[in-house]
């Protein structure tokens, strides 16, 4: 059978116990144990033990921690630029109030406390339907319509922070031509700054199967 090194527990005293109480309570844990009065001799070096650390007060107590559990959290690109102060929903189907500082990073780890347990969040990325993270940067796939890559002119696009962005085309781009946003990508909380966002531009290339159609891409071409 295992012993269970506690001091206090061995010498059956609560941690408050005094000089004296000590004292005493080791007088009758020693004389029930001694081996010459028929006591186990590996329960009496403990019990001598324990009142040795408690006399000169060299027991250093081990708090017992409350259990911890690991859980994902999965967060956008937009939580990961602004952080999250508020409700978030775990891959575990928990539902948590927590603080997360902006820049958090895959496989960066939180600890926040749940109906009295300590929970570690994992940090995960959560896909994103428009927004592809590389490094500190993010890349937006961009559709242009070809009046627009031949002549120049301005697409519209959000960012990840829901921004209105003012995308100047230039004439002549072609297919996956790359425009780049300073600012505009994941937060990089060491150089307390963000990245860039780069915005490949996907040329669509109009289908004419009528005359109509054909006289009104002429028309858009002279405007």
């Amino acid at each position: 059978m295992r012993l269970n090194r506690n001091p206090w527990k061995l010498l059956n005293i609560s941690e408050d116990a005094s000089q004296e109480e000590i004292k005493k309570a080791y007088k009758l844990a020693s004389l029930k144990h001694h081996p010459d009065r028929g006591g186990d001799e590996e329960m009496f070096k403990a019990v001598n033990d324990a009142y040795r650390k408690l006399k000169d007060n060299t027991h250093v107590p081990i708090v017992e921690q409350p259990p911890t559990k690991l859980v994902n959290v999965r967060l956008t690109p937009k939580q990961q630029i602004e952080g999250v102060n508020g409700i978030i929903e775990t891959d575990e189907g928990q539902i948590l109030e927590v603080r997360i500082p902006k820049g958090a990073r895959r496989d960066d780890r939180f600890r926040v406390k749940y109906k009295g347990q300590t929970v570690i969040l994992n940090i995960k990325e959560a896909a994103d339907p428009l927004f592809t993270r590389q490094g500190n940067s993010l890349i937006l796939n961009v559709e242009v319509d070809v009046i627009t890559a031949m002549c120049g002119g301005i697409v519209e696009i959000k960012s990840a922070t829901d921004e209105s962005i003012a995308l100047d085309i230039p004439p002549g781009v072609s297919n996956n031509h790359i425009i780049c946003i300073p600012d505009h990508g994941l937060y990089y909380k060491s150089r307390n700054r963000r990245g860039n966002l780069h915005c490949i531009l996907s040329v669509i290339i109009p289908v004419l199967n009528t005359d109509e159609q054909k006289e009104e891409f002429i028309k858009r071409l002279k405007q």
